[in-house]
């Protein structure tokens, strides 16, 4: 008998090869969703978090002031005689008041005095800062900045966009009745001075605080999208209203927006302007209530209840989620 024929064969076949990379495949099909739902878990962990920070600092806020900050430190959609200061063209929001309860001090003092000179909030010094502490993981979108580097001295050039934003109530921001957003049923909205007596229907059943979705600003020359703009006072989009459920097919409605899968845009306008609960989280998104609990939304959330926990004194009997 030769040599070779004494020698074993040790090798696998070919079959037998294709046998286990189909099996190693099927394993990682199994193992990949699961990595995502972690990590996506992992995220919405970090969003809850965020919103619980921000719910306390409304609150230590509300300790120091005697009420919550207003929603927009102005009137929406106004414009000041030319003579004048040009703060209400475009006020600053919630966002910039609430800054030195969420470590950021030195970002608030480097624009305090632009404010008291009766300046816009779209030209503040650090508007283009990222907060990350304002930001959602779970959002490819951000962080989003918008600095086209035009001439214009406000317009296109506001800065750092967020995903959290205020509950101004549970229907539209600036109806034809209030067209400068200053009587509206929520907790901010223009002018705002709400302090916790003011929350006749609870404050375990009252909206604070919730996310909504970026659309990225793709650079000088193209559509801008208002939606986080938190220097952006004059048209309210830091602000959200219950009037349907977390990621409703029904459009925002802003003076500027684009519309992009998840995020649509019911046309454009400073009339019924609205912005809805929007997230990346499967089901539905997360929203802080004003006793500063977080809470998970479904997307199958019934629509009138959800208005109920917009509303401030509307006397609605409010159901847990």
């Amino acid at each position: 008998m030769s040599f070779l024929n004494r020698c074993q064969r040790t090798g696998f076949t070919l079959v037998e090869l294709l046998v286990v990379i189909a099996i190693i495949g099927i394993l990682v099909g199994l193992l990949l969703p699961a990595v995502q739902q972690a990590r996506e878990a992992a995220r919405r962990m970090q969003c809850v978090n965020n919103q619980k920070q921000l719910g306390l600092a409304l609150h230590n806020y509300h300790h120091t002031f005697g009420s919550f900050p207003p929603g927009i430190v102005g009137r929406v959609s106004y414009d000041p005689p030319s003579s004048g200061p040009q703060f209400e063209k475009c006020p600053p929001t919630w966002m910039q008041m609430v800054l030195p309860f969420i470590e950021q001090d030195n970002l608030y003092d480097g624009m305090k005095q632009h404010f008291s000179n009766g300046e816009m909030a779209a030209t503040a010094p650090g508007r283009f800062t990222v907060v990350d502490a304002l930001m959602c993981p779970s959002d490819p979108g951000g962080p989003k900045i918008v600095d086209s580097g035009s001439s214009s001295p406000w317009y296109e050039r506001w800065g750092f966009n967020g995903n959290y934003v205020a509950c101004s109530g549970s229907d539209y921001f600036t109806p034809t009745s209030d067209p400068n957003m200053i009587h509206r049923d929520g907790i901010f909205f223009a002018k705002s001075k709400i302090e916790f007596r003011d929350v006749i229907d609870g404050t375990s059943n009252t909206a604070l605080i919730s996310e909504i979705l970026l659309v990225p600003y793709a650079g000088p020359g193209s559509a801008i999208d208002l939606r986080g703009g938190y220097y952006f006072g004059r048209r309210a989009p830091v602000s959200f209203s219950t009037r349907e459920s977390p990621n409703t097919i029904i459009g925002d409605r802003l003076s500027t927006c684009v519309s992009r899968p998840r995020m649509p845009c019911n046309g454009q306008g400073t009339d019924n302007s609205i912005m809805h609960v929007r997230s990346q989280h499967p089901g539905g998104g997360v929203i802080t209530l004003a006793d500063a609990s977080v809470r998970f939304v479904p997307e199958t959330v019934d629509r009138v209840l959800f208005q109920a926990y917009g509303s401030r004194a509307n006397g609605e009997v409010a159901k847990p989620f």
